[in-house]
């Protein structure tokens, strides 16, 4: 919605119960859950439901989801800058993604109200929004749906990794309806790894992609189309600038496979992005060039802390894989982090490139020297237990008033330490 109406003719990509997953593990309250899992799973179903011949936003019934815009449903007191529009320009405006040159050539079919083309982007984040309405059902002790939600997460998955990904080129690309993968390589291009999607040895391909300087890597990532797209000098909306709604989703999916040390890269620079505008003119901006780092759209927007935002998850955050965790990949020089509220808890650190100090209510939690991540981290009475990945060739660890430290050498281990 805005100032003027709604927008009931589309939708807005799918992120609700993502979104909805991550408040309810910050604040450890399950009524987030329970008042809005019904209405999450009915904006779920939006896309999929059957309207007769097809399902909603799925035009050639092939289980691939397409932007859309229904028709019949523009109401007469629209702004003036959407009059007159096409059925291809408002899906395109579901995406979120208004101009993004991906949607460039793709006919609108009239019939359906779809783009003519499987899109990679919507089918992954339905998948997402599929695991985290499973992950939300489990916690509300409703297997049932949980098991639906899930099954549905595979299925999808399924499909996108059945059509959408290029044997040759090592990449997912939407598929035109006649069968042909796009060229077109946007940021949102790696939603399979935001969903977790991709298998362990495509993700690998995926990385390489977005480590090239000649596609998306530079100093300032992630631009919404790759370096090597004629569009992207356009460097103008979608065309080329960077947004921190598709930088946060990337983000994740580095995190969420592992990538630690890119992940980590990758949080610093989005956030040395947004300070630029914000120390310089105090503004937080909609977007930024990809050239030149500068702020553009519009002054004050609300997605804008988002590159903010992944910078402090990289240091401490609650994620729906990897429960509470922690690192000091991304520090440079010595900081103090306070008053960080997880799962109920207050949470401080105090770290550097070579040390890291986690509290609990105002209490040593643990710490420990050297570089690396800490993932589910679980406290017991008197023991706490953690995945570490160690970076640095040694990580010397150990937990609240213990003396004695745990000597780790580069690698990933499974940690358990006494507190007292």
């Amino acid at each position: 919605r805005s100032a003027h109406s709604g927008s009931p003719d589309r939708g807005q990509p799918p992120v609700g119960a993502f979104t909805v997953l991550k408040t309810y593990l910050k604040c450890g309250d399950a009524g987030i859950l329970r008042d809005s899992f019904e209405r999450l799973k009915k904006f779920h179903f939006y896309w999929s439901r059957n309207i007769g011949k097809h399902l909603k936003r799925d035009g050639n019934n092939n289980g691939l989801y397409e932007w859309g815009s229904d028709t019949e449903l523009i109401p007469e007191g629209i702004p003036s800058w959407e009059k007159g529009a096409s059925g291809r320009t408002r899906a395109a405006w579901e995406s979120g993604q208004d101009d993004l040159p991906n949607f460039d050539d793709v006919p609108f079919n009239e019939e359906t109200n779809t783009l003519e083309m499987d899109c990679l982007d919507l089918t992954s984040l339905y998948a997402l929004d599929a695991r985290a309405l499973s992950r939300i059902a489990a916690i509300l002790n409703n297997q049932k749906e949980a098991r639906r939600f899930e099954k549905e997460f595979t299925k999808v998955s399924g499909r996108i990794n059945q059509w959408l990904w290029d044997t040759e080129k090592k990449f997912y690309f939407d598929r035109y309806w006649n069968g042909r993968l796009s060229s077109s390589k946007a940021s949102s291009n790696f939603y399979p790894l935001t969903a977790g999607i991709a298998p362990v040895e495509r993700s690998r391909f995926l990385l390489k992609h977005l480590l090239n300087p000649a596609e998306f890597w530079g100093d300032f990532v992630i631009p919404t189309i790759s370096r090597d797209h004629p569009a992207f000098k356009d460097q103008q909306y979608w065309r080329g600038t960077i947004w921190p709604p598709t930088n946060y989703l990337v983000y994740h999916g580095l995190k969420r496979y592992r990538f630690d040390r890119e992940a980590a890269e990758f949080a610093v620079k989005g956030a040395r992005l947004f300070l630029r505008s914000w120390k310089k003119y105090h503004l937080c901006r909609e977007n930024y060039n990809s050239i030149t780092g500068e702020g553009g759209g519009q002054r004050y927007q609300s997605w804008g802390p988002l590159f903010a935002l992944a910078l402090l998850e990289e240091f401490i955050d609650v994620s729906p894989t990897d429960g509470l965790t922690t690192g000091n990949l991304a520090a440079s020089g010595k900081s103090t982090i306070e008053n960080i509220r997880l799962e109920g808890k207050k949470y401080s650190l105090i770290l550097s490139p070579e040390r890291l100090s986690l509290y609990s209510n105002g209490k040593m939690l643990l710490e420990f020297t050297g570089k690396g991540v800490l993932r589910n981290i679980r406290i017991r009475d008197d023991k706490i237990s953690m995945e570490a990945y160690v970076y640095s060739d040694e990580m010397k660890i150990r937990a609240g008033k213990e003396k004695k430290w745990k000597s780790l050498k580069k690698g990933r281990f499974r940690v358990e330490l006494r507190r007292f």
